[in-house]
């Protein structure tokens, strides 16, 4: 295979992650997963992808790679990283790909890699080396190829979650959730059909151009703080989420006067146990 003329950008000390196409396209991807059955040797592997325009088609081209170096691919299709996360780990898979640029504009795109377990491959455990066989398509023959599998793993994710925390000790928190249109809708509205509060839901349906970008991760982010999400967290006063992408979320506190602690950064679980007391 030719080498690949196109920038290096893309390859950052944790992921892929650059603007689509001149730092990221299909065809970096397939090579990714042509490098990774290479240097990995995967039998199987997980992959999934966010709700960005261009994620399905990256997805499938970093799936074909993978497929062509011998692997089989299970796909999970649109979902939140943590996802991808829990897939790899609970089926035993080899490695997992997630298609998605985190909480960068819908103008980007990228690869976060793991291995067995759910161990992220960064550039000092072997990013680097993906990257220097992509670009060389030096790729190694394979004899046999690998074979696609659709995998629905969303109700194994759910009772994994519910499995962490009493439901029965949790209180019955008004709380507002903004999802910021990205793919936390999926896992939380079936989530929340356990959980014993009340919720106010902000900008929850999958929407790869992200409307809701600019209100809340723009200049004016301190002075949105006066959105309708933080005002009826004041009003109420409860608990606000952001959840950005998957189930990540920063969570907030609302006091008697209508202050706001930021309470920091959670993943899905954690912002479950954090809620009993």
């Amino acid at each position: 295979m030719e080498p690949l003329q196109m920038s290096h950008k893309g390859f950052k000390a944790y992921d892929i992650r650059g603007i689509v196409p001149d730092e990221v396209n299909e065809d970096l991807a397939y090579r990714v997963g042509r490098a990774y059955a290479a240097l990995y040797h995967p039998k199987a592997m997980c992959i999934g992808f966010d709700v960005r325009p261009s994620s399905k088609k990256i997805s499938e081209a970093a799936a074909r790679g993978l497929m062509d170096g011998g692997s089989d691919v299970y796909d999970i299709g649109l979902c939140g990283t943590e996802m991808m996360y829990y897939g790899t780990f609970h089926y035993g898979m080899d490695g997992g790909f997630m298609i998605t640029a985190s909480h960068n504009p819908s103008d980007y795109n990228g690869i976060k890699i793991v291995r067995e377990e759910g161990i992220p491959v960064s550039a000092d455990t072997g990013l680097k080396d993906i990257e220097t066989l992509a670009f060389s398509g030096n790729f190694p023959e394979c004899g046999k190829k690998g074979n696609l599998f659709h995998k629905e793993i969303l109700s194994d994710y759910i009772a994994s979650l519910l499995s962490f925390v009493d439901v029965k000790a949790m209180k019955p928190f008004h709380i507002v959730v903004n999802a910021g249109n990205g793919c936390a809708n999926i896992a939380f509205s079936e989530l929340k059909k356990h959980l014993p509060f009340h919720f106010t839901e902000m900008y929850m349906d999958p929407d790869g151009s992200f409307p809701s970008y600019r209100i809340f991760c723009g200049k004016q982010h301190k002075e949105n703080r006066r959105t309708p999400l933080f005002a009826q967290g004041m009003r109420r006063r409860g608990f606000g989420g952001m959840i950005q992408g998957g189930l990540r979320a920063a969570f907030f506190r609302f006091g008697s006067l209508g202050d706001l602690a930021v309470a920091g950064q959670r993943v899905g679980l954690d912002a479950l146990e954090g809620l009993v007391a």
